[in-house]
Order: C-alpha cells, then sequence, then structure tokens
C-alpha cells in the first residue's frame, strides 16, 4: 500500500479502533478510577470527528492530484459542476454516515426521555454519546449490523446472567455498541463481509 493509502485509509481506521477500544476498556473494569466519564465520552467523539473530518480533506487533496495528473486533467478541472460532484461523491458516505447517527441519537434521546423503571434503565447520558460515535463510524449499512447485533449479544447476555442470578444495576448498551463496531470496522476491510452485505440485500 503507497503512503497515501495509509494516511487515508489505515491511519484513521486504527485509529477509530483504538479510541473505541480504550471506551470499552474503560466501561468494562470495574474501578472507580477508571470509569468512563462524560468528559472523556466528549473527548473522544471530538477526535472521531476531528479525524473523519481530516480522512475527508485528504480523499479530496488525494483525487484532486490524481485528477491533475491524468490526461484529462487539465480539461476536467476547468469544468466546476465536475469538480462538485466529486465533492459530493466524496462527502456523501460522510453525510450519509452523519444523517445515521443523528437519527440514532434521536432516538437514543426519546429513551433517555421517556423509557425509565424504577430498577433499571436503558440509556443514560453518557450511552447517548457512544451511541451516536459508533453509529457514526460505521456509518450506513453497517449501522443494521450494529444494531441487531447489539439487541442480540444484550439478549444472550441477559439469560447467562439470568441462569447464573447474576444481578446487574442496569442493562448497559454502550459496551455491545463498542465492541460490535470495532468488529465491524475491522471485517468491513474483507470480501466475504461486503459479499455478506450483499446477500442481506443492504447495498
Amino acid at each position: 500500500m503507497t503512503l497515501a493509502g495509509w494516511l487515508i485509509l489505515v491511519i484513521p481506521l486504527v485509529f477509530e479502533i483504538v479510541v473505541l477500544f480504550l471506551l470499552f476498556k474503560r466501561l468494562v473494569i470495574k474501578v472507580a478510577k477508571h470509569n468512563l466519564s462524560l468528559k472523556t465520552a466528549k473527548s473522544a467523539l471530538v477526535l472521531i470527528l476531528v479525524v473523519l473530518i481530516l480522512q475527508l480533506i485528504a480523499r479530496s487533496v488525494f483525487a484532486y492530484f490524481q485528477l491533475k495528473q491524468s490526461t484529462l486533467g487539465v480539461y476536467l478541472l476547468k469544468d466546476h459542476s465536475f469538480l462538485k460532484n466529486i465533492a459530493l461523491s466524496l462527502a456523501y458516505p460522510y453525510g450519509e454516515a452523519l444523517l445515521v447517527a443523528l437519527i440514532m441519537l434521536l432516538v437514543g434521546f426519546l429513551a433517555l426521555r421517556f423509557y425509565r423503571r424504577p430498577d433499571r434503565t436503558l440509556i443514560e447520558k453518557i450511552d447517548l454519546y457512544i451511541i451516536f460515535m459508533t453509529t457514526l463510524v460505521v456509518g450506513y449499512p453497517n449501522v443494521f449490523i450494529l444494531l441487531i447485533g447489539t439487541f442480540v449479544l444484550m439478549v444472550f447476555i441477559q439469560l447467562g446472567e439470568i441462569i447464573l442470578k447474576k444481578k446487574n444495576e442496569r442493562l448497559a448498551i454502550s459496551p455491545y455498541l463498542l465492541i460490535l463496531a470495532i468488529i465491524i470496522l475491522i471485517l468491513n476491510n474483507f470480501n466475504f463481509y461486503y459479499e455478506f452485505l450483499i446477500k442481506l440485500k443492504l447495498i
């Protein structure tokens, strides 16, 4: 892989996986000083957003120089509509991921606002950051795999806790979202996962 490939694809991907893993680690470690705080979640979200913005800029600059060096580049660069279409095609996946993340954030906010039980809650404020972050990095159509996988994992874990008679204060959704987002980001680089999405008619 070329240096440009590493800068545009690999480094942002590794960074996103590391950030999500560190958040997951803080959530599952039952030590007070390692608990995931709202401040940490906000900082992680800002870092993810910065990385995605820089990646989009890097993609755009790379596409521009590739076009400039091509035989038809001199003529195509004069056409502002062509450049506009290129920019829109590069920005579209990011905009689509942002839209999906905002929709899921709204769903999470409604769950936080209206779904309350005396013994446990499904969503807390910190979960909203995790929901937005994970759906943003996996994007569409991976969000469906993220949600279905999270639901399945939560059901199985809860069944296991019932069988083992283990009490849990609340049904935390964030750890499942984080670990599945990491898995999806990794699988997204393999052809068999792409074929899997095609079979599910998600793409």
